[in-house]
């Protein structure tokens, strides 16, 4: 790891005054607390490096999103072992290869968590999706311990990402009045209470909500109130 350090050295010193190593792999870090189903991290398919990084898993590592992100590809080979490096590549490539963006890729991998113990990895279960339009894996892991509270949630969770992503798309081709419309809907808003606040008549707003539904391929009230919850839009 010394080795590591040092070949590191002039790309951390530019982020902090303080060394980011050993400090930012010198201590316990999570993977052992099932708060929710894994840590949510996206990586750029050219290099491997971190694009994103849930709040919660940066600060396991104790560090900030820009710091990891500065640390490019070598943060990934950093906290891998040697010998899964080239496998996990291996089976990375051939999921672009593929270019199946509803493949579900899950593979195990040995993480370093803490450098203090002689072993240092952990057995960690990562299970990665390809996003073309980034260019990126959107990726969860897990230690193998959780597989039986998250293995459902893995999955559920990498789905709700391709979902949110559909429902942008949907919800710009909605006109600047449907929109308007949509969040009222969302509000649980009446046909009758909607028309009174933008002084159109029922019928109008009837058939605003029927193109709404058409474009946004739902057919029930819940669905727009679920894609609002989603989208955060008020």
């Amino acid at each position: 790891m010394e080795l590591a350090y040092e070949k590191l050295g002039k790309v951390i010193n530019h982020v902090s005054s303080n060394s980011l190593l050993p400090e930012l792999f010198g201590r316990r870090v999570g993977y052992t607390s099932p708060r929710y189903p894994g840590f949510y991290h996206v990586h750029h398919i050219a290099d491997y490096s971190v694009q994103y990084m849930d709040e919660h898993t940066c600060t396991e590592f104790d560090a900030t999103l820009d710091q990891i992100r500065a640390l490019g590809a070598s943060f990934q080979e950093l906290v891998t072992h040697p010998e899964d490096v080239p496998r996990v590549k291996g089976l990375l490539q051939g999921l672009v290869d593929r270019g199946d963006e509803n493949e579900i890729l899950a593979y195990f991998v040995r993480i370093k968590l803490r450098i203090e113990e002689e072993e240092g990895y952990n057995l960690v279960i990562t299970s990665v999706r390809l996003n073309l339009e980034n260019q990126t894996f959107v990726s969860l892991s897990n230690t193998v311990d959780q597989l039986p509270v998250f293995s459902k949630k893995i999955s559920n969770a990498l789905n709700t990402q391709f979902d949110t992503r559909n429902y942008i798309k949907r919800y710009m081709t909605l006109t600047p009045r449907e929109k308007e419309i949509f969040s009222l809907l969302a509000q649980s808003k009446s046909v009758k209470e909607i028309s009174q606040a933008l002084i159109r008549s029922p019928r109008t707003i009837e058939q605003h909500k029927k193109n709404i539904y058409k474009k946004m391929e739902i057919n029930a009230l819940a669905q727009i109130i679920h894609i609002a919850k989603v989208l955060h839009i008020s």
